[in-house]
Formats: structure tokens, sequence, C-alpha cells
């Protein structure tokens, strides 16, 4: 018996292992790839016990979330200088950097965005808790919440702010989790247009801008600029998800 508990022990903790990887690494990485094996020795290292976002800096990621609501228009008016600060003829280089922070921009401002909701009313917070499976079966002990108030708010900032952004296959089903509602048409529609600006950015990269079978991945300034439009389009799609929600949710009958 004791060989068996120790094998499927091993099955535990390896399956585990494998699902933090996974929602840590982009979309189309598989096991073997490099960039699977740099998070295998990331995990294997503690990182997993050891978040980017710690509790030492709540109060101010509290106050930053909790405030005007800014990340939109933040996200907007930054996409809105890099286009202007892009000149007619780029290099390359500055194409596939253009290109990459756009992506950045997209994943900071719909993170920023979900956790401002999930701060706003005690009813997203517990759609959170509820309804997102990596919150749903994390278990406190008593002692923990007698010790700190704040340890379930924690908890969850430190959860969401681990989500990879950029995969939006992830993300939709958890707005749609915390909001309680699901995605509209027009999110759904544009889906897979800015999964296709994700896989690019990871080809960029990770491989210098050649996808997976050795073909450049062709950028101009057209190109840049359209994949630009589509996520400040899909991100605006987002809020306005946010906002319905709020609107329905608190209208006067």
């Amino acid at each position: 018996m004791g060989s068996i508990k120790r094998y499927i022990e091993a099955a535990e903790a390896e399956e585990a292992m494998n699902e933090w990887i996974s929602n840590h690494v982009d979309l189309g990485v598989e096991e073997g790839d490099p960039e699977w094996e740099e998070a295998k020795l990331e995990y294997l290292s503690g990182a997993a016990l050891e978040p980017e976002w710690m509790y030492d800096d709540f109060a101010l990621e509290l106050e930053r979330l909790t405030g005007d609501d800014q990340a939109f228009a933040s996200f907007s008016k930054q996409m809105t200088d890099l286009e202007s600060e892009l000149p007619d003829l780029p290099s390359d280089a500055l194409l596939k950097m253009t290109y990459s922070y756009s992506v950045t921009l997209m994943e900071t401002c719909l993170g920023d965005m979900i956790k401002s909701v999930v701060l706003s009313e005690e009813h997203y917070l517990k759609n959170a808790i509820k309804n997102v499976d990596e919150l749903k079966d994390i278990k406190l002990s008593l002692m923990d919440v007698y010790s700190d108030n704040d340890i379930v708010k924690k908890i969850v900032l430190i959860t969401l702010s681990e989500f990879l952004y950029h995969n939006i296959a992830k993300i939709v089903p958890v707005y749609s989790a915390v909001l309680g509602e699901k995605p509209p048409e027009n999110v759904k529609n544009n889906m897979r247009t800015v999964i296709l600006i994700t896989l690019i950015r990871h080809d960029i990269v990770h491989r210098n801008g050649v996808d997976k079978d050795g073909q450049p991945v062709e950028l101009n300034k057209a190109v840049v600029l359209q994949a630009m439009n589509d996520i400040h389009n899909f991100v605006n799609h987002m809020k306005k998800f946010i906002d319905a929600v709020w609107f329905n949710r608190n209208a006067i009958p």
C-alpha cells in the first residue's frame, strides 16, 4: 500500500505542477518546449509559493484598485500615444516592440478592470470565490480568518494577479464567472482575432518573430495598426460588458 500511496501522491503532485505551468505559459506552449521547461524550473524553485504580488503591498493595491476607474482610460491614452509615436517607416524592431507592448497594455487593463470589479461589491467578490476554479477550492483555517480580516480579499487579489491576461480563452470565462453573466456577442465574436494576435506576440517575444514552423511573422505598419485597433476594440467591449452588468444590477426598478 505504501508504494501505491506514494505513486498516487507523485501523480497528484505532477498534475498540480502541470496545471500551474499551463496557467503560466502562453497559449500553445507544450511540454518539452523551452518556455514550458523554464516555467517548470520556476515552479520547482518555489515560485508557486511566492506570488509576484505579496501581502505587504495589499494596502497600496487596494487603494489603487478601489479609486477612480482609470484602468480603461489609461489604456486608451497609452494606446493612442503608442500609435501616434509610430513613424511612417518604422524599423522591424520597433514594429515588434509596438506589437508586443500593445498586448502588454491589454493585459494590464484587463487585469486591473476585473480586480476593481471584485473589490467594488461583496456580490462580485462572492461570485469570484464561488465560480472561479482557482479560488473556490482554496481552504483557510479559522485562525487565518481570525488573524486577518482582509485575508479573503488578499488571496483573491493575489490569485487574480497571477493569471495571464493575454490568455483570452481563459480570461473571458473568468470575467463571466465574476460578473455572473454570459459574455456579449461582441466579446465572443472578437475573441478569435485577439487570440491570434496573442499567438503572434508569442512568436515575436519567444522566437524573435518566427513561428513554430520556422516561418517569419509578416509585420508592417498596417498590420501593427490593425492589431492595435483590434485590441482596443476588444478591451472596449470588455469594459462595456462590465458597465452593462453593473448598470443592470444597480438600475432603479
